[in-house]
């Protein structure tokens, strides 16, 4: 996983950009060091996991009524 490789990079002294480009991450400094404080207080499995399931409304009316049907 991309994010894993990035936390990986990161903590072996590589730049948040270089880790992010061996990575094939694209993400912000921010983001990348919001990752790694995670991956410290949670572990790194945790961190990479970040519970969003999209917006509905986004999703078109034949996938939506499938969905519905399952």
């Amino acid at each position: 996983m991309a994010k894993l490789r990035l936390i990986e990079g990161m903590r072996q002294g590589q730049s948040w950009h270089a880790a992010a480009a061996l990575a094939e991450l694209r993400t912000s400094r921010t983001a990348a060091y919001r990752l790694l404080r995670r991956a410290g207080a949670e572990g790194d499995e945790a961190a990479v996991v970040d519970g969003r399931h999209g917006h509905p409304a986004k999703v078109r009316a034949p996938v939506r009524a499938w969905l519905v049907e399952q």
